[in-house]
């Protein structure tokens, strides 16, 4: 339970040029009001990225275009399940599975999240990416894996892929 910077998120706002998303913690469209309020245009859900009444009353108050899933996910054996609470709840779902039932949702974008790759510097994982980016209905962000800016470019060759860096660039 954390609690989201609200003045932070101001501040920010104030002084960027770009559309500002935030996320962590979003449990209710007060939550949301909350964050728009401050100046962000889009709210990242995770843990409640399967709540479809909260998806449908922030998407019937502010836009779908103001909603962005984060589906972070993990190979076990053979396979990648999609994972909630910040990678920590193994939903027991396949990747493919869980993605189209994001990507039926009224939300803008899909953030994917590769846990294994995560500030790890090896890459982005890019079959997933291609292969998920061919079935959407809603632009991506990939996440995880930056380690050149080559990768960079191939990932971003892909129409409906962006990209987002954190850690990576330390």
């Amino acid at each position: 339970n954390r609690l989201i910077n609200l003045k932070l998120v101001k501040d920010i706002s104030k002084i960027v040029n770009i559309p500002v998303a935030v996320g962590g913690g979003i449990k209710s469209i007060s939550d949301v009001n909350k964050i728009i309020d401050s100046g962000a245009e889009k709210v990242i859900l995770n843990s409640n990225s399967s709540n479809s009444k909260l998806i449908n009353l922030i998407a019937t108050k502010f836009g779908s275009q103001s909603i962005i899933c984060s589906l972070d996910y993990k190979k076990i054996n053979r396979f990648h399940y999609a994972f909630l609470k910040s990678g920590t709840l193994n939903t027991f779902q396949k990747l493919k599975e869980y993605f189209c039932f994001l990507n039926d949702l009224s939300i803008g974008e899909i953030m994917l999240n590769s846990i294994d790759r995560d500030g790890s510097k090896n890459g982005f994982d890019f079959k997933n990416a291609i292969n998920l980016n061919k079935i959407s209905k809603k632009p991506l962000i990939i996440s995880g894996g930056f380690d050149h800016p080559k990768s960079l470019k191939k990932l971003l060759e892909n129409r409906n892929i962006s990209v987002a860096l954190g850690n990576s660039l330390n």
